[in-house]
């Protein structure tokens, strides 16, 4: 049932998203939020409510503005050493070996002109069928969900064996860390196909605001290789801002009011990318995205007939990260 499901909302095993359509909301006097073609700016069915660790606080800096306007500062979730060493650089090769296949040049601009020097791809082998679309859909209509191969072992680890199904070297390892991730939510987001995003050292993400006809109502992503600042901006009034340092092996999210009402950005900018007094030199740098899909109004049971199952999943990895 769950092919049936998966098939009739188009998900593919894996897209090169750097040849779809991208639609972004501007910042800057004009900006406004389009209404999406699903309804409207997505609303969680409960708080999402993050505690970032103490280790997190020097590496999160809130303009004055910010706190006097009463902005929580939980919009904003970040874990400086949310994967290890060993992981971080297992998710480097596996999104590298990715990016070879699917995106092996750099894109030097966009029409959208927000992003510069990236390279981009979405797997969704990474994707569990039971947190996807695809298996919400199917519980939603009572359905069985079929386990996945590469979550069970084939076999015991041994020093010539992983103990994983061969169906993707290091998938099955790479859906564990990634599940510490999703178990992070409430279980009934329905979760999009990971997302790389694959960002030059000259490169550059501009200020936007994503479109909310595309994912959810949280969006983030892991860390590998260089470091950086990301600014996030009220739309309205710049000074309410937030910088964040984002160093290799952290995590991060951005939600509730944050997610639709401020920019977001990584900047070329010298005097932005700085710390402390101390630049952040510019750098190589990939992020793993997460976004969980806009639930249509009548819950994912009505999403075949509404047919916003097959929008979120056709446009969502439109969307640039940070």
């Amino acid at each position: 049932m769950l092919n049936t499901v998966r098939n009739s909302c188009r998900i593919p095993h894996m897209v090169n998203t750097t040849v779809q359509r991208r639609h972004f909301i501007e910042a800057g006097r004009k900006s406004r939020v389009t209404k999406p073609s699903c309804g409207d700016i997505p609303q969680p069915k409960e708080p999402i409510n993050l505690a970032s660790p103490a280790s997190a606080k020097p590496l999160i800096k809130y303009s004055d503005a910010f706190i006097k306007h009463g902005y929580s500062k939980g919009d904003i979730y970040l874990h400086p050493e949310f994967i290890d060493t060993e992981e971080h650089d297992l998710l480097v090769r596996s999104c590298n070996k990715k990016l070879r296949r699917l995106a092996n040049n750099y894109e030097q601009g966009h029409f959208d002109k927000r992003i510069h020097n990236y390279r981009e791809c979405t797997v969704s082998a990474w994707l569990p069928n039971k947190l996807g679309v695809a298996g919400h859909i199917a519980k939603a209509m009572g359905h069985h969900i079929d386990e996945d191969p590469i979550d069970l072992p084939d076999r015991a680890p041994t020093k010539k064996s992983s103990g994983w199904s061969s169906i993707g070297k290091h998938d099955g390892q790479i859906r564990h860390i990634l599940e510490r991730v999703w178990g992070l939510f409430p279980p009934h987001l329905a979760w999009l196909p990971p997302h790389i995003l694959d960002l030059h050292e000259d490169g550059e993400i501009l200020p936007h605001i994503d479109n909310p006809e595309y994912s959810g109502f949280v969006v983030g992503g892991l860390c590998l290789l260089g470091s950086a600042v990301s600014t996030f901006k009220h739309a309205n009034d710049p000074s309410i801002r937030v910088d964040v340092l984002l160093p290799p092996g952290s995590l991060y999210f951005m939600t509730n009011h944050i997610r639709y009402q401020f920019t977001h950005e990584i900047t070329a900018n010298p005097e932005q990318r700085a710390w402390g007094g101390q630049p952040i030199p510019k750098a190589h740098r990939i992020s793993l995205m997460f976004r969980d899909a806009k639930e249509p109004v009548g819950g994912w049971g009505s999403a075949l007939t509404t047919g916003c199952a097959t929008t979120t999943m056709a446009s969502a990895k439109s969307d640039h990260g940070i």
